[in-house]
């Protein structure tokens, strides 16, 4: 589990856009520890957060959520959304 700094805020989450969620910046600055209502616990790369989870469809947030859920059941308590796996969704990778 990433240790979390502050700052860290509450809005609606920008995967679901749906639910309350609360971010925390990660030990590292360069990832995003978002927990959701809706969407459960997970990590983006910056600036995945703000600027590609805004691009996804309905059905690609769906198949983002489900990929989350997926690898929280295999173990992993706060998968991490990398950059990458933004694009390939988007289409871009």
């Amino acid at each position: 589990m990433p240790a979390s700094l502050e700052p860290s805020a509450t809005s609606v989450c920008r995967l679901c856009k749906v639910a309350t969620a609360r971010i925390h910046f990660t030990s590292n600055l360069r990832e995003i520890d978002v927990s959701c209502e809706t969407c459960g616990r997970f990590r983006v790369e910056i600036p995945g957060y703000d600027m590609n989870l805004d691009e996804l469809t309905g059905a690609q947030r769906l198949e983002l959520i489900g990929k989350i859920k997926a690898k929280r059941a295999s173990g992993d308590d706060s998968p991490l959304i990398t950059n990458d796996d933004l694009k390939s969704i988007l289409g871009r990778g």
